[in-house]
């Protein structure tokens, strides 16, 4: 379990299946009004810094649809940089997916 100031990230529970539908079916929760507000920043951030401590990777990497812009900018707030772009098959479809792959070292 993480903690932040403002978040909890802990694993998954099957409990979890049905609040998580309401929010992906809630149009307020992609409000720009909650943009800018580091509600992904600071758990990433929180993530990164358990994984050198903690965990003690001495390299992390984030993978991240090339189009998704917003995701990309966190990894590059929180110091990880584009080391590489590639395709990657979904795994529904087989059809290649660009990537964007992101890294960080100790």
């Amino acid at each position: 379990m993480i903690q932040t100031e403002r978040l909890l990230l802990r694993a998954w529970r099957d409990q979890d299946l049905a609040p998580f539908a309401r929010i992906n079916g809630d149009p307020e929760v992609l409000d720009p009004a909650y943009c800018g507000r580091g509600l992904a920043t600071e758990p990433a951030a929180a993530v990164l810094k358990e994984g050198f401590g903690l965990l003690g990777l001495s390299r992390v990497i984030s993978i991240i649809h090339k189009d998704n812009i917003a995701s990309r900018r966190v990894a590059e707030k929180i110091g990880l940089r584009l080391w590489r772009e590639a395709e990657h098959p979904r795994p529904d479809t087989g059809q290649p997916l660009p990537i964007c792959v992101y890294a960080t070292s100790r």
